[in-house]
Formats: structure tokens, sequence, C-alpha cells
């Protein structure tokens, strides 16, 4: 009985033993029905819940860095070699002219003093230097007429519905123009006949000098003459001419008007003129 006993408890530790036992195979089966353990943290997290905050700017990389200077307001008020410059124009080096020497005539202008200057300033300037005005007439033109305006008798025309004619002891005469005689404007010069040489154009150009003299300078058609009188361009400065013998065109056998046989020599400038001037309506030449 004693014999049976011991020989059930060694075969109860027997099992016991087996069963508390795994051999290599098991194991490794088990191993291998397990799914495959986690690679590295950093491929395999999951990615961390957005944030309310923002990003911060990378100090590395393509990214360009922020400039901050354009945007920071400045701490200190600028100083004065800050400051803006002023627009005040700087005073005039031009000495005002003194004689008639110094008055040069051009397309749109009497030396300082150009077309659109007003009357206050032209008239006195010019008196200072050519002595007081021999004439001074104020003229209205009531009649609009196509762009002009007509005087009381419709046989002057001129730009405005007011012209001023002043004019100087050395055959010069200034002409003004506005729509009213408070506003008068310097609108045209005319040199005439005994002008003293003194008083030339830009290009040299004076009353008494001949065709000649100036034929570099003069643009002249004969067929935009009148008989005996020619009229001719220097700068955008009219001239008129005077032939003392042939006319500039005159007719031939078959009545046709052709160029006459003028000798540069024999014709002489008789007058200047620039701007706008009251031109009588009906005047053949």
């Amino acid at each position: 009985m004693t014999s049976w006993r011991r020989r059930a408890t060694v075969i109860l530790a027997g099992l016991l033993l087996v069963a508390g036992c795994t051999r290599p195979e098991d194991a490794r089966r088990a191993d291998e029905s397990l799914p495959p353990a986690p690679t590295e943290a950093t491929t395999t997290a999951p990615s961390p819940p957005p944030d309310d905050t923002e990003p911060t700017e990378p100090t590395t990389g393509t990214t360009a860095p922020v400039d901050t200077t354009s945007s920071t307001a400045p701490t200190t008020a600028p100083t004065s070699s800050s400051a803006p410059a002023t627009t005040a124009a700087p005073p005039s080096t031009t000495q005002p002219p003194d004689s008639p020497d110094d008055l040069v005539f051009t397309f749109d202008s009497i030396g300082p003093w150009r077309f659109g200057d007003r009357d206050v300033d032209v008239v006195p300037g010019l008196a200072a230097i050519l002595g007081a005005p021999i004439d001074d007439v104020l003229t209205d033109y009531p009649v609009a007429d196509e762009g002009s305006f007509l005087d009381e008798t419709g046989e002057q025309s001129y730009v405005s519905p007011y012209g001023r004619t002043v004019c100087f002891a050395v055959a010069l005469c200034v002409q003004f123009g506005a729509g009213a005689p408070e506003t008068l404007i310097f609108t045209g010069w005319r040199l005439a006949d005994e002008a003293p040489p003194e008083l030339a154009t830009d290009d040299g150009v004076v009353i008494g000098a001949t065709w000649a003299d100036h034929a570099d300078v003069l643009t002249f058609d004969p067929f935009d003459s009148c008989f005996q009188l020619g009229y001719a361009d220097a700068g955008g400065i009219d001239v008129v001419l005077l032939s003392a013998t042939e006319p500039f065109v005159a007719p031939n056998d078959a009545g046709d008007f052709v160029p006459g046989d003028t000798d540069p020599e024999q014709v002489t400038v008789i007058e200047l003129r620039a701007g706008r001037h009251p031109t009588f309506v009906f005047a053949d030449c």
C-alpha cells in the first residue's frame, strides 16, 4: 500500500514538472504567432494633436529670415538733418537787362519777358531800358467771330475781347490781350522799319539787313509773297521783306504767276514780329 502511494506521488510530481516547463520549439511557435515588435518610436509614433499656438519660425533651412527693420517703428524722433528739404526756388542769378543790346528777340519772348507774362511786369521792365512808351492804347473787341473777336468797326480782328498795344520810340510795339483789362498778358511783339540794329533776334536778324545777309536762317517761299513784299520765317519769327527791284512773283506771258528774278542783295528786312497781333480783316497783302 505504501509502495503504491509512493509511485503515485512520483507520477504526479512528473506531471507537474511537465506542465510548468515549455519546450524551445513551443516557445518559438508562440513568438511567431505574436504581432511584430514596434520599431523606433520616431517612425511609428502618432502625430501630436493640433496646437492652437502659431509655429515658431525655423532658424535653419531655405526660409528667408524675417526683416524686422522695416516694420519696427523708430524709437527716436528724426533729427534736423533728416528733415525734408524746402520747396522754395533758389534766387535767380540772371541779371535783368540794362541796355537795348541785352534784349534778345525770340519767337516767344523779349529778353526775360515771355508770352503769358502780365503787362504790369513787361511794360515797366521795357520802359526802364527803352524809355517811357510813346503810345499806349487799350482796345476792346466786343464782337465774337468764329474763335476771334472784332472791333466795333468790324475791320480789325484779335484773339481776345480786350487788347492793349504799347509802343516805344525805338519802333518796338508790344501787344497784350485777355478777357478783361485787369488780366492782360503778353501775346506778341513787333519791330518796324527804323528800329536800331541793337534790337536783334536770336539768329542775329535786324531791321535793315538784306536777304543775302541771312540767307542761311531765312525760310522763304516766293509764292507766299505779295508782289514786292515777301514773307519769310526765321526760327518762328515772321520776317517781312521788301524787294527794291523785281517782284517776288510775276505773271508770265500765259498769265501764270512765276517766281521773279529777285536779287537777294536788293531785298531788305523791313519788319520782324512774333506772337499774336490785331490784324486787318480786309487787307490785301
